[in-house]
C-alpha cells in the first residue's frame, strides 16, 4: 500500500502552493519539439574540458518569443533541453535566469535584455546531472518564474562555470544556429557584456508537467560503492511512484528519505562530522524511515489528487545507516527531484 503524500503535502502547502503553476497544463518546444535533430552545440554547456574557459566558463542569453508561450500568464516551473548523447554533467556552478524582454533585438549588456523583475530560478554548486542521448533533458529548476506575455518574450540566461562531461561524446546539445543570442565565454566575474550573435539548445519550457529525476551521485558504502535513488512510476497528480534505494552496503539495516522544499546551493559537506566524501543536498524538512534488505529498499508513495499542488517540488535524498563506514555511521544516495503535475 503506498504512502501518501497527503500529509507531507498539507504540512508544506504554504510553500508548495507558492511555487504551484495553477494555469492551464502543457509545455512547449521552441523551435521545435525534435529531441533527435538540429546540429550538436557547447553553448552553453561545455564539453569534457573544465580547462578549457572559452568551453568551461559560457553565459548564454536566449529568447523564447511569447507568441510561442500562452496568452495568458502562466508559472514556469520545468526547463528542458535535448543532449546529443548520454553522458554525465558536472558544473562548478550552474545558473538559470528568467526575465521579460518588451524591446525588439538583443543588446550586448546582458542586463539590458531583461528590465524589469527577473528571477534567478536555479543556482547550484558542485551540480551533477545525467542526460540520455535524444531525449529532453530537465535541468532541475529550484524556483518557479511567473511568465507574463504581456511584458514580453522570455528571457533564458545560462551561466556555468568549470563545466565537463563524461561519456561517449559528442557532448553538445541540439541547437538551432539562427536563434538571436548574447554570448560571453571565459567569464571570471558577474556577466556583463556579452556579443550579440545566433544559435542557441533547442528548449522545452513547462508551466504543468510531471517528473521524476535523479542528480548527483553520493558517497561511498563501506562495501565500496555509492548508493542510489531510483525513481519509477508517475508523479501525476492522483498516481504514484516509487522511490528506491539500491546499492547500499548488504549490513545496512535501514535508513531515511530526506524530502525538501528546495536544494541545498550549497551541499552540506558531512566531513567535519564523521563522513569524509559524504554531502547531503536536501534539508531536513520531511523523514520517511525505511528498512534496507540487502542494500534495497522500496517506498511506495501516492500523490494526492488536488490541482493546487500542479508544479509543486520536492527534492529527495537517502540517507543510509552504515556504520562501518566511517565515524557518523552513514552513507548518502544520489538525490532526486519530484515534480508534480498533470
Amino acid at each position: 500500500m503506498p504512502r501518501t503524500l497527503t500529509l507531507l503535502a498539507l504540512a508544506l502547502a504554504p510553500v508548495l502552493i507558492a511555487d504551484a503553476a495553477l494555469r492551464a497544463q502543457g509545455c512547449v518546444h521552441y523551435p521545435d519539439a525534435h529531441a533527435g535533430s538540429g546540429p550538436g552545440s557547447t553553448t552553453p554547456f561545455g564539453t569534457n574540458d573544465p580547462n578549457d574557459a572559452q568551453q568551461a566558463d559560457q553565459v548564454l542569453l536566449f529568447e523564447v518569443p511569447a507568441s510561442q508561450l500562452p496568452s495568458q500568464p502562466v508559472d514556469i516551473v520545468a526547463l528542458g533541453f535535448a543532449s546529443e548523447s548520454t553522458c554525465t554533467r558536472r558544473f562548478g556552478s550552474i545558473a538559470v535566469r528568467f526575465g521579460h524582454n518588451p524591446n525588439p533585438g538583443l543588446d550586448p549588456l546582458f542586463s539590458a535584455n531583461m528590465p524589469g523583475f527577473t528571477n534567478l530560478a536555479m543556482s547550484q554548486e558542485g551540480w551533477v546531472w545525467h542526460t540520455t542521448a535524444n531525449q529532453w533533458s530537465f535541468i532541475g529548476l529550484d524556483t518557479g518564474f511567473r511568465f507574463d506575455p504581456a511584458l514580453g518574450d522570455l528571457v533564458v540566461q545560462i551561466i556555468v562555470s568549470d563545466a565537463q562531461s563524461s561519456g561517449p561524446g559528442p557532448y553538445g546539445f541540439r541547437s538551432e544556429p539562427t536563434t538571436p543570442s548574447v554570448l560571453q565565454r571565459a567569464w571570471r566575474f558577474a556577466p556583463g557584456r556579452g556579443v550579440v550573435g545566433t544559435g542557441a539548445p533547442k528548449v522545452r519550457v513547462c508551466w504543468d508537467t510531471h517528473d521524476l529525476q535523479v542528480f548527483g551521485g553520493g558517497c561511498n558504502g563501506s562495501n565500496g560503492v555509492p548508493p542510489r535513488l531510483a525513481f519509477s512510476g508517475s508523479s501525476a497528480l492522483g498516481a504514484s511512484f516509487t522511490a528506491s534505494l539500491r546499492d547500499a552496503a548488504p549490513s545496512s539495516p535501514g535508513g531515511v528519505l530526506l524530502l525538501s522544499v528546495h536544494p541545498r546551493a550549497l551541499a552540506l559537506d558531512l566531513g567535519p562530522f564523521g563522513a569524509p566524501g559524504c554531502a547531503l543536498n536536501t534539508f531536513l524538512d520531511f523523514n520517511l524511515p525505511i528498512g534496507i534488505v540487502h542494500g534495497s529498499a522500496d517506498l511506495p508513495l501516492a500523490v494526492p489528487n488536488d490541482a493546487r499542488f500542479v508544479g509543486a517540488k520536492l527534492f529527495a535524498q537517502w540517507v543510509v545507516l552504515d556504520i562501518p563506514n566511517n565515524n557518523l555511521g552513514v552513507t548518502v544516495s544520489s538525490f532526486g527531484r519530484i515534480l508534480l503535475g498533470h
